[in-house]
């Protein structure tokens, strides 16, 4: 039998772990290496990937948009130089 401080002592652990994955997930983000060695794939997945806070991915999230507004305003300035 399982003394019950080692039960608890696993559970404490397992959490903390999780607590520390957590963490990591809400502070991971894209930098300009991703850019560099996979744009097509950091550019789409930053353009129509929608689950980013929902993920606990909060810095990707905050990157996302800022992202997708810089490319907006690229697009309205590409169309504005093009037809005026």
């Amino acid at each position: 039998m399982v003394e019950p401080g080692r039960i608890q002592h696993a559970k404490y652990v397992s959490q903390k772990a999780d607590r520390l994955e957590e963490f990591k997930k809400e502070k991971e983000v894209y930098d300009i290496m991703d850019f560099i060695f996979q744009p097509l794939s950091t550019a789409l997945t930053l353009l129509f990937y929608w689950e980013f806070k929902k993920d606990g991915l909060l810095k990707k999230a905050e990157q996302q948009k800022k992202f997708r507004l810089c490319f907006l305003i690229l697009i309205v300035l590409v169309f504005l130089i093009t037809y005026l």
